[in-house]
């Protein structure tokens, strides 16, 4: 079976994806699903690749013709090496209690943790619909969102994988997550492949952020959700590209097809020292009109969350889990 698949690859995404290969084979992630999703989207189309590190430090920005890029090459080691810092000298920085895998995978938790409270899920309610759950990470970064939970499958999208993977920076405890070597614009998964799509300080990175919101409206099956995390501030570099302020946000979501479940705007969070604020959202896919319960008072704002009608329609049901052993108040 993995021959099957580093065959597909290697014909199909090469040499862009053939990174990937290691990565499955090296994870306890279900071979034969991601199998199957590549399959199933080679089949539709010929899958559009952006141009992704190859290597480790000493590696470079490539296009799927191997060409290099002397720009995306200056951007992505940069960031290449930010992690290398954090992973391997947390000491240098003040605020840190400890080592990368125990610092930042406690950030991670604490988001997961605030992704089931936005849910009214209790932890074992949340842990059972990770479960049921198909996942997709964009920009994760060595250490995933779903590093901390075990999904129905999990897959992380970022154009500097194989750079982690060459450089050792992934926790072990995130190794059921598999890390597709690819850009946000250019996902090679089916179309409405999953149930959640997570983006945490990413979408202001990007090289075209409303490519990016498309390929995740895509991905989503209807009544998908969107767990977003961006900071809004008017400040521009190379790093981050396409800032954005709340309105620009907001008709950026709206334009792609997406309503907002739960919103909050935040003053003190912001990660990036020029930035304003903080925005984080609850997202859905092809929101529908329906009945709406009351909101819970969550930050600057809070839009009602869906549930089901009195009918028992089988529309999109973001709020509720689908084997809980607590269910939404």
């Amino acid at each position: 079976m993995k021959h099957t698949l580093k065959r597909l690859i290697h014909r199909f995404f090469r040499p862009a994806l053939a990174d990937v290969v290691g990565t499955l084979e090296s994870q306890n992630q279900d071979i034969e699903t991601i199998r199957r999703l590549v399959e199933a989207q080679t089949a539709q189309t010929k899958p559009r690749v952006g141009a992704v590190w190859r290597g480790g430090l000493s590696g470079r920005a490539e296009h799927p013709d191997g060409t290099p890029d002397a720009a995306l090459t200056r951007k992505y080691l940069e960031e290449l090496r930010f992690w290398i810092r954090i992973a391997r000298d947390p000491e240098q920085f003040p605020s840190w209690t400890g080592t990368f895998p125990h610092v930042y995978g406690g950030w991670q938790q604490d988001r997961n943790d605030e992704l089931a409270a936005w849910l009214d899920m209790t932890p074992d309610a949340y842990r059972s619909w990770c479960h049921s759950t198909r996942a997709v990470e964009i920009g994760s970064g060595p250490y995933p969102f779903l590093g901390r939970h075990r999904w129905k499958w999990s897959v992380a999208v970022d154009p500097l994988a194989a750079g982690y993977t060459t450089e050792g920076l992934i926790p072990d405890e995130c190794g059921h997550v598999v890390l597709l070597p690819t850009t946000g614009e250019h996902v090679p998964l089916p179309d409405s492949c999953c149930d959640l799509v997570v983006i945490e300080n990413c979408l202001d990175h990007v090289d075209d952020p409303d490519i990016v919101l498309r390929e995740l409206h895509r991905l989503l099956r209807p009544g998908g959700l969107v767990w977003l995390l961006v900071d809004l501030m008017d400040y521009r570099d190379e790093m981050h590209p396409n800032p954005f302020n709340e309105q620009r946000l907001r008709d950026a979501l709206s334009g792609a097809g997406f309503a907002i479940v739960k919103v909050r705007i935040s003053t003190e969070n912001a990660s990036h020292p020029e930035a304003h604020a903080e925005c984080r959202a609850l997202l859905v896919r092809d929101h529908p009109d329906g009945p709406r319960r009351q909101p819970k008072q969550w930050g600057s704002e809070v839009v009602p969350a869906l549930v089901m009608d009195s009918s028992g329609s089988k529309g999109p049901q973001p709020v509720t889990p689908p084997a809980a052993s607590a269910t939404a108040s």
